[in-house]
């Protein structure tokens, strides 16, 4: 074999191994970025699970966390609460996890 026909062979080797490499790490790169994508999305998920119980025209309301828009609003008056439960509500709410754990609290506050 001729030296110009190795050095040829030798630089096809390595470029083809050069690009191998870089569709590697660009699979890599889109993986975690998916992966991270799936983390984020499933923390916000889970960050929104819980609702917080507010005042919205003098009414008891269901938001759900982070928003400023009522999701339920309830068919109870705020002045019908004690003042420390109104005190709790009007200061920033009553962080629930779930809408069963606002019925037991509801169910408290009517007995």
């Amino acid at each position: 074999m001729t030296r110009r026909r190795q050095i040829f062979m030798l630089l096809t080797a390595m470029t083809i191994s050069a690009v191998i490499i870089m569709i590697s790490a660009a699979k890599g790169v889109q993986m975690q970025k998916s992966g991270a994508a799936a983390r984020d999305a499933s923390r916000a998920a889970q960050e929104h699970n819980g609702f917080v119980l507010g005042e919205f025209d003098g009414r008891l309301a269901l938001y759900r966390e982070q928003s400023q828009k009522p999701y339920r609003i309830l068919d109870m008056e705020l002045y019908l609460l004690s003042e420390e439960d109104q005190q709790r509500i009007r200061s920033g709410g009553i962080v629930v996890e779930s809408e069963e754990e606002l019925d037991r609290l509801i169910e408290d506050w009517d007995s």
